[in-house]
């Protein structure tokens, strides 16, 4: 026979199926009776669950993301930029401000993966999605590729530019690939005034997410130190430079 522990078992399962209809009646009488006490004090019965979303001004400033660098990425890294571009559409929607984003020489694979992990991606406002390299997409008379190997220094966001961000995660391995793209393309190139403003110990590269989430802090405060110092992570150890003067 059944030990004296598993019969209690038994009859504590019995007891809790047994309940479940009373437990959801209780549970609808409840919520009927918040909804009542809610139309009472003349508020909506059926409260939103939804966050209120920022009514959005558009900063006129473009910003492409280049993705044309699949080859020299292992899968990981690959899956990583996927991450980064989902971190760059989330950080675009909370501020007063956006930008308008893209993702160019957006290939099949890069497709699939972002349709894996996020299958309502197509439909991201504000943020479109080009198979083609951004110089077919745009002219490149008005794009400013942002590399840190640039001689040029970014002063201010022009909205007559595209602002060009190398979509690459590759733990530093490939030197001046942005670089050398932009020369190879003939189009314009800067790097942020990160060295104006901040003074870091380790090397100046930075996650597609972070560049983009810069640019859109830049575009609401037009402060550059502001831009950086709320995005940089503390392990770079990141200090502004006015401070130490």
């Amino acid at each position: 026979g059944l030990s004296k522990n598993a019969r209690k078992r038994l009859l504590k399962e019995k007891r809790w199926i047994e309940g479940k209809a009373d437990r959801k009646a209780k549970f609808k009488q409840e919520r009927e009776a918040m909804r009542q006490k809610r139309l009472a004090e003349g508020l909506s019965a059926n409260p939103s669950r939804k966050k209120n979303k920022i009514d959005q001004e558009n900063s006129g400033i473009r910003i492409a993301i280049d993705c044309n660098f699949e080859k020299y990425m292992t899968d990981q890294e690959i899956k990583s930029t996927i991450v980064q571009l989902g971190f760059c559409y989330s950080v675009n929607r909370k501020q007063p401000k956006r930008l308008d984003l893209s993702a160019t020489s957006f290939t099949p694979l890069l497709q699939k993966l972002m349709a894996e992990r996020t299958p309502t991606y197509s439909n991201w406002r504000n943020f479109e999605f080009h198979s083609g390299h951004y110089s077919e997409v745009y002219e490149p008379t008005n794009c400013v590729y942002l590399t840190a190997d640039s001689p040029n220094t970014l002063q201010e966001l022009d909205p007559t530019k595209v602002y060009i961000v190398g979509g690459i995660v590759d733990r530093n391995r490939h030197k001046s690939l942005c670089f050398n793209d932009a020369l190879k393309t003939g189009v314009s190139h800067a790097k942020l005034p990160l060295s104006s403003y901040v003074d870091m110990p380790s090397r100046k590269v930075l996650t597609i997410n972070h560049v983009v989430e810069i640019l859109v802090n830049y575009a609401n405060s037009g402060n550059w130190e502001d831009a950086f110092l709320k995005v940089l992570p503390v392990r770079k150890g990141a200090k502004s430079k006015a401070s130490e003067s």
